[in-house]
């Protein structure tokens, strides 16, 4: 009777009612201090031990259970033993819950999204792909006009090519319409109106191009991969907007187009062009802040051009719908902010170098950023 039996559901209410009896016996049982075990304690540790092993056991039909009211202190009268054998006198055995589908299914849906969520981060996607492709669809041609136009005239009329970040301008400001994404700007009096700038924001979304390229108060260009540009409509957008395509290749035939994209940002820089350089040289895939390289910074001392860091805010809630960090939005983030922070020249106090340049901008990048997009203890800039 000591011993768990696999029969007792079976059995009889007055049958099962003796195989809780070893337990009553314990639990009336007075006191005992005696330091050798007893027979009744032995046997008493030898069903607590089959109990424990039969309670990790999810296939048995019977398992240990323990009230919670009494898992800190044991019944009054209950047999203090030694170390030998623990203080278990308040167990019962009784009947397993036996694993059913439902149970199961419920266990999945707690373990992984569910069907719902799935549906909404498929209709988000669906929308932003949307938001995306239509005011592309209504802008492109007009987009393509002014650039057949600068193309067939050589360059020599112009104001073209501000026709066409205007056009890039509304392009992206009626994407974030209807995607429903709002973006609050704050430090606009830092960023001047007419010098050459350098933007060195950090980069956690895909979303970011958009928002930078909508809430900003001048018309920039950007230092981009050179990949994007055979995006359909909007890569071929951002080309016919004359912006900087750098590739991304290993060799010397890498270095040497890279060295020559960045003379190309120089030279416009010094007539008077502003420019986004992403400083962590790619989007983050984890949407904390990355360390920076060193070009943005070589390009700004070069060209005596001011440095303005801007810290993008809770962009990276788009990509942390599903529990991880996705690659492609899932959700529609809540409360972003762009801040534009007050800028520097290379030889300014703390940007002697370019190097500590680097190091102010990250800082001054970081100082904005939430919890979430603060970077690893082991990242270093």
């Amino acid at each position: 009777l000591g011993a768990p039996c696999p029969m007792a559901p079976r059995l009889t209410p007055s049958l099962s009612k003796y195989l809780s009896l070893p337990a009553l016996i314990l639990a009336l049982a007075p006191p005992c201090n005696a330091q050798a075990p007893s027979t009744l304690q032995r046997r008493f540790s030898s069903w607590d031990r089959r109990g424990t092993a039969l309670e990790r056991n999810r296939h048995s039909s019977l398992y240990l259970s323990r009230s919670p009211n009494t898992m800190s202190k044991p019944l009054s009268g209950a047999i203090q033993t030694s170390n030998y054998a623990p203080q278990r006198s308040d167990m019962a055995l009784v009947p397993a819950t036996i694993p059913t589908k439902a149970t199961v299914a419920m266990q999945m849906e707690k373990e992984s999204p569910s069907m719902l969520k799935s549906f909404r981060v498929a209709l988000f996607q669906l929308r932003l792909v949307l938001a995306a492709t239509l005011p592309a669809v209504v802008l492109f041609p007009a987009c393509f006009a002014v650039f057949l136009i600068k193309f067939m005239s050589f360059g020599v009329i112009p104001g073209l090519g501000w026709i066409i970040d205007v056009i890039v301008k509304m392009w992206a400001v009626l994407s974030l319409k209807l995607m429903g994404i709002g973006v609050e700007v704050q430090g606009i009096q830092n960023l001047p109106k007419k010098d050459p700038v350098i933007i060195t924001p950090n980069h956690a979304s895909y979303l970011d191009i958009f928002v930078l390229s909508a809430t900003m108060p001048r018309l920039l260009k950007y230092v981009m991969k050179s990949s994007l540009f055979k995006l359909p409509l909007w890569g071929w957008g951002m080309y016919m907007a004359d912006h900087v395509g750098i590739p991304r290749a290993d060799g010397r035939a890498a270095i040497k187009a890279l060295n020559a994209a960045l003379n190309t940002v120089k030279d416009r820089v010094r007539k008077g062009g502003s420019f986004i350089i992403f400083p962590e040289g790619t989007r983050s895939r984890n949407g904390r802040l990355q360390s920076f390289k060193r070009g943005a910074f070589s390009v700004a001392g070069d060209t005596n051009s001011l440095v303005v860091p801007v810290s993008l805010v809770g962009v990276n809630q788009a990509h942390v719908g599903v529990g991880k960090y996705t690659t492609v939005p899932v959700a529609n983030p809540k409360n972003i902010r762009l801040v534009i922070h007050e800028g520097k020249k290379l030889g300014d106090e703390g940007a002697k170098t370019s190097t500590e340049m680097r190091d102010w901008a990250y800082e001054t990048v970081k100082s904005s950023l939430g919890p979430d997009q603060q970077p690893l203890p082991e990242e270093k800039k």
